[in-house]
């Protein structure tokens, strides 16, 4: 049983050796033929590879919801952007609107300034 414990790995440690190391422990308990300790360490050796599934399911979660965020964040950027694009846009077309119009008033007042004045020059005249 000496030798189980010393197979005791920190789970921190790296897992593939721990297994390893557990692994061929097993395979001489059973040569040796002490096979209730070869089931110990087929046991530890089980919920080593549970527990390494978990680790790296757990690392792939973390890569999947970072990526995600990422994806999320560009695309607010990339939102944000082309709002601030539109609103220069919307800004510029109604300024080039209103100076159009502004222009637009202007000669309708001069042509109706130079109408008058000709209406007058007639009305005079006859």
């Amino acid at each position: 049983m000496a030798s189980v414990e010393a197979a005791q790995f920190s789970d921190d440690g790296d897992l593939d050796a721990c297994a390893e190391a557990l692994d061929q422990q097993r395979k001489q308990f059973e040569i040796e033929g002490k096979y209730e300790d070869a089931e110990q360490v087929k046991m530890r050796l089980d919920l080593l590879q549970e527990k390494a599934d978990a680790k790296r399911k757990e690392a792939l979660r973390q890569r999947q919801l970072a990526q995600r965020l990422g994806v999320e964040e560009a695309h607010m950027k990339e939102l944000q952007e082309f709002n601030q694009h539109w609103d220069q846009k919307v800004a510029e077309f109604e300024a080039h609107a209103a100076s159009l119009q502004a222009q637009l008033q202007e000669r309708h007042n001069q042509e109706f300034a130079e109408a008058r004045k000709k209406v007058r020059g007639r009305s005079l005249g006859a």
